[in-house]
């Protein structure tokens, strides 16, 4: 009887943990800026495309300074903001994402249908939801309101199942407000546990001794509305638009924080200046504030703006748009510079500034391909501005070996941009590569087998199907792509089916043998377990019972059982023999006879033993079915000793016929004969003859004369050895004339 255990068995699993350095390049492939202006790099290199940023807006308010767009896993553009509007990948507004920002005091003009963000640098920032990949979070912050140039901050929750899979924002989470009193600069970093911090920077107006960055932790859970608070000395220019102009950079490893200010110095001169941070992405905490001053007001009537940074993805290399206003005009020190972070020192680095090259109208970003973009110049065909965009190849090297090239793309006809979108994150997600060798344990039916991924959001089989099970019909490589919270799953399945084929045989009687039975299952396996509890790939059964084995292979267990029954039927009727004739009694032949076997003699007898009177060949046959045995014996019955036979009677007529009395050796046993000795007597008792060995016999006479006819005695001795005595023999004889 065969068995088979249940159905998949996992055996062995590996696995590999890959973390994200740069969460979400890809989903970074479809930029929206300024005014109705875009760049795709689905196709490997940067192409401008035509959105509706901001097309709802007057074209003397179209400079959107911190819009937004996330893509999905595979680069296909989802939604784009300007953090008041949202527009799906159609380019048409989501049904609720309007006025995602309350409009502040003194906003909009009189009149105008005017964003309440759109001229704010960083103003939005959308940060995918962690732990549930159909939503994100979009971060609007308003334009400074009267009098302190201050922002607010607000958040609304974007559902990408609702609209059809076009996406909206959720009822009921639209426009939450989470802080106000805000400056300019807003970024998303990942953090250390499956989390994202948004880092804003906190505005004191009045007592401007402190300031204080400010990160909200992002969670599966929500938004945290207590933010984390980094006080960090304020040795930047001030005055009352103070920090009017901000951006926030962080490094690529997440480590260092850029932070800029372009101040009006009431109203009057305008100064630029930068910091450099630590950040712990594990606390949100920014510390060891770096002043790196740009630009110090010269004797003349001057200013300077510092308006774009960025990292390089290095992590070494800072890059720093900015331009001096001279004597009402944007004309000196215009261009990107690059500083050398190696030392840490912010002496060194300051030293290591570096001019790259003239640009106006000044942003940067690091695209999908690990290259700086930058805004670099504007001009004119037919009456049209076309905005061009330059590309730092190799941000990674210092000075001019990062090749600066222009005009990599110009941006369509009729769109504007002079800020690039602000960057996605991701909670970092770990990818986890687990491999399984996976055996099929059941036998295909029809139906195939079902392989089951653990639990998880977003399956994506090898096959297209996206549930969390995989039907196969036959072994092979199969691999899943799935969401586990803030892990990213790849799981690989090598599917084999396991050769478990194997039968100890068929219940069996075992006839007429006294060796034990080798089991065996003839194939491979990782274990055995026989019904004893040895384990060995073999068992040498001897005796009635029930065998079973269970073996292991590849996860898989099946099992067989026999029952043994073993019958000796043997017979052993003794050797050919010769039995002697003169003991009288016959020859006993004896079966040995078991249990309910019959038996049957070739003399017809059933019985378990016969006595042989007679020579020749004898059998016996004994059957218990399907067992049978049989033995054959050859009896020969002669006279064992020597025996002399004495005539009866004899005619001594001369006529050459029985003419003598003496005794006849009978057999070959004779042959050793020493002596013999018999007399003859009438009677009366009178000895007529006495004759030994070699004599011819009595005559029939007696004293030179026939003797009477008539009847007379004989006495016989002999001896067929020396070392025998003597035998004897008496009868009669008649004689005949």
């Amino acid at each position: 009887m065969k068995s088979y255990h249940p159905f998949l068995r996992f055996l062995f699993s590996c696995c590999l943990f890959l973390c994200c350095g740069r969460a979400g390049a890809q989903y970074e492939n479809v930029w929206a800026l300024g005014y109705k202006a875009g760049i795709d790099f689905n196709s490997g290199v940067p192409v401008a495309i035509e959105t509706a940023l901001n097309s709802n807006q007057p074209v003397n308010y179209h400079l959107s300074e911190g819009s937004a767009s996330v893509c999905d896993a595979n680069g296909a553009l989802l939604f784009y903001t300007d953090g008041s509007y949202l527009w799906d990948r159609n380019h048409n507004f989501m049904p609720n994402g309007q006025w995602l920002a309350p409009v502040p005091f003194g906003w909009p003009p009189t009149g105008i249908n005017f964003s309440t963000t759109n001229t704010d640098n960083q103003n939005s920032v959308i940060v995918p939801m962690p732990g549930d990949p159909d939503k994100y979070y979009v971060f609007s912050k308003t334009r400074f309101a009267w009098p302190y140039y201050s922002r607010q901050l607000y958040y609304s929750v974007v559902d990408m199942t609702l609209n059809g899979g076009l996406g909206d924002v959720v009822p009921n989470q639209k426009s939450i407000f989470l802080d106000s009193a805000l400056m300019g600069g807003m970024i998303a970093i990942p953090g250390n546990d499956c989390n994202v911090w948004l880092v804003t920077r906190k505005q004191d107006y009045y007592n401007r001794v402190d300031s204080f960055f400010q990160a909200f932790e992002i969670t599966a859970a929500g938004v945290n509305h207590n933010a984390v608070m980094s006080t960090v000395p304020n040795n930047f220019t001030t005055g009352d638009q103070s920090y009017l102009w901000s951006r926030m950079v962080v490094s690529p490893d997440r480590k260092k924080i850029a932070d800029t200010r372009s101040t009006n110095n009431n109203s009057a001169i305008i100064t630029g200046d930068m910091g450099l941070y630590d950040f712990d992405p594990a606390t949100g905490l920014l510390s060891n504030e770096a002043l790196l001053s740009w630009y110090s007001p010269l004797p003349y009537a001057g200013a300077a703006q510092i308006l774009g940074i960025c990292f390089s993805p290095d992590n070494s290399k800072l890059y720093m748009s900015g331009q001096a206003f001279y004597n009402g005009a944007y004309q000196f020190h215009a261009g990107i510079y690059q500083f050398d972070l190696s030392s840490g020192i912010p002496a060194t680095i300051m030293g290591s500034m570096t001019y790259i090259t003239a640009i106006y109208n000044y942003d940067f970003k690091m695209g999908p391909d690990n290259k700086v973009y930058y805004n670099c110049s504007n001009h004119f065909v037919n009456g049209v501005e076309i905005v061009d965009i330059g590309r730092i190849e190799q941000p990674n090297l210092g000075g001019m070996a990062c090749n600066p090239q222009a005009n990599i793309v110009s941006l369509l006809p009729g769109t504007l941009a002079n800020r690039f979108s602000n960057n996605v994150v991701h909670a970092l997600q770990d990818t986890l590569i687990k491999k399984y060798d996976t055996a099929l344990c059941d036998k295909n039916t029809g139906a195939g087998w079902q392989i089951t991924a653990p639990s998880g959001t977003h399956y994506a089989w090898d096959d297209g199907s996206t549930g969390n099970t995989r039907n196969i019909q036959q072994p092979g490589i199969y691999w899943v792509r799935f969401r586990d919270a803030c892990l990213i799953r790849v799981d690989t399945y090598n599917v084999v089916l396991p050769d478990l084929s194997f039968t100890l045989g068929p219940d069996s009687i075992i006839c007429n043998s006294t060796q034990p039975v080798l089991l065996q299952p003839r194939i491979t396996a990782d274990s055995y377990r026989w019904q004893d509890g040895s384990t060995g790939a073999t068992f040498k059964a001897g005796t009635d019972g029930l065998y079973w084995l269970q073996l292991r292979k590849s996860g898989c267990v099946a099992s067989d059982t026999i029952q043994l029954s073993f019958r000796d039927l043997r017979q052993n009727l003794g050797r050919d023999t010769m039995i002697c004739r003169e003991a009288g009694d016959g020859y006993l032949l004896q079966t040995q006879h078991t249990g309910l076997a019959s038996l049957l003699w070739n003399t017809g007898a059933t019985t378990a033993a016969v006595k042989i009177a007679d020579p020749g060949t004898y059998w016996v046959q004994v059957s218990d079915p399907p067992c049978i045995a049989s033995d054959t014996i050859h009896i020969d019955i002669n006279w064992c000793d020597c025996r002399l036979m004495m005539p009866t009677a004899f005619s001594p007529n001369q006529d050459g016929l029985n003419d003598y009395f003496l005794p006849v050796p009978q057999n070959n046993e004779c042959r050793n004969l020493v002596r013999y000795t018999f007399s003859i007597y009438n009677r009366w008792g009178q000895m007529v003859y006495q004759g030994h060995n070699g004599d011819a016999g009595w005559n029939g006479s007696y004293k030179g004369q026939a003797a009477d006819v008539g009847t007379y005695s004989y006495y016989l001795s002999y001896r067929t050895s020396a070392s025998q005595p003597a035998k004897t023999e008496k009868g009669d004889v008649t004689l005949i004339r």
